[in-house]
């Protein structure tokens, strides 16, 4: 019988022990965390996990690979490429970061999600820069710029710790 509220954190604590792609699918079946949104929390945990412990991110990062290739959606692909791109780049796999990133970004693109293109392009920015790519990485910081994104300051100075400072910028998504 399927487990229910299996807490995340620990329910990819476990994932990332299971070494066989079959494992893997049963447990998150058996745990009902078969979906687009377990690849997208997966790429969120890996960004965490790459600056603790980069073995596991990459581990997690492999599963999420293995998921998106079950469910077989082109955003779940994105997601999953973006979390194995960036687990590389913290590995010191730049030019194989790099790829990814980039066919991470088309697939966010393909998925009508611009916003997450241009993060992927921003992520992409520095794994260029430390292969000696400058112009790719002009190319994608100009195209992460280009993304559907509006900064909005508001008329009201941003107070912190009782003090009024510089004014408060929001980021919006832009609806079109």
């Amino acid at each position: 019988m399927p487990t229910k509220n299996i807490r995340e954190e620990t329910a990819f604590d476990r994932l990332v022990l299971l070494r066989k792609a079959d494992d893997q699918i049963t447990f998150l079946s058996r745990h009902r965390l078969l979906s687009s949104l377990t690849v997208s929390r997966m790429d969120q945990a890996v960004s965490a996990l790459v600056r603790i412990d980069l073995n596991k991110a990459r581990r997690l990062a492999a599963a999420a690979v293995t998921l998106a290739n079950r469910l077989g959606d082109t955003e779940s692909h994105a997601y999953a490429l973006r979390a194995k791109a960036n687990s590389l780049w913290f590995l010191g796999k730049s030019s194989r970061a790099s790829q990814l990133h980039a066919q991470a970004a088309r697939n966010f693109e393909e998925a009508g999600k611009p916003i997450e293109a241009g993060r992927t392009l921003s992520s992409s920015i520095q794994p260029l820069i430390l292969l000696g790519e400058y112009g790719r990485a002009l190319a994608a910081a100009r195209r992460a710029l280009a993304c559907p994104l509006l900064f909005i300051l508001s008329e009201q100075p941003a107070v912190q710790n009782g003090t009024v400072g510089q004014h408060d910028a929001r980021v919006v998504c832009a609806r079109s």
